[in-house]
Order: C-alpha cells, then sequence, then structure tokens
C-alpha cells in the first residue's frame, strides 16, 4: 500500500514521544487491486514530494517515491529541532529555503 502523502503533518507522535502513527489514508493506492492501466493522479505535500514525481518523469506514485518522503519528513525534523548554532530565526530562514522556495 502506498500512502501517496508522507509529511510532516501526517504523522503523529505519542505523547511519551516512543512511537508515531501514520494518518491521513484517504488516497491511499493498494498495489494489489490497481493495475498500472488505471487513471492515476499524483498526490502529496509537494515539500516532501519525490523530485521524480515533482520533475514529472512520471505519472505512477512507486513505492521509492513514499520512501523519498520519508527522507524528506527525517530531514525536515532534524533540522527543525536539531539544537546547533542557528537561532530559531535562522532555522526557520533556512527551513523556507530548502522546503518553500521552488
Amino acid at each position: 500500500i502506498l500512502h501517496r502523502d508522507v509529511s510532516v503533518g501526517n504523522i503523529l507522535i505519542t505523547l511519551d514521544g516512543e512511537g508515531g502513527l501514520l494518518i491521513d489514508w484517504e488516497l491511499a493506492l493498494n498495489l494489489n487491486r490497481t493495475t498500472r492501466t488505471t487513471r492515476q493522479w499524483i498526490t502529496g505535500t509537494w515539500q516532501f514530494m519525490s523530485v521524480r514525481l515533482l520533475q514529472r518523469l512520471s505519472n505512477h506514485h512507486e513505492p521509492s517515491d513514499d520512501m523519498e518522503s520519508l527522507l524528506w519528513v527525517v530531514l525536515f525534523v532534524f533540522l527543525r529541532y536539531y539544537t546547533g548554532s542557528l537561532n530559531e530565526i535562522q532555522v526557520k530562514e533556512q527551513l523556507d529555503k530548502i522546503f518553500n522556495e521552488q
């Protein structure tokens, strides 16, 4: 099953921080029930979509696209909560530069 919208907004973390839950499965795709001839549309939060889908190199969402989305989520969370030398304003500016500029 492909989720097709793995993003920060679709992951809930438990209060104790020990677990998480991927939510918002409305547009998920069961690969065992869908043939490649079935019309599909590209879905997802663009900041976390795979480069392949953003560049329209394919009209089909693949498992590797969900995996790349997960990589972007991990990078975003790491940069957002890393306690390095940047202050909160600098972190926000860098996140906007990486994830919001097209």
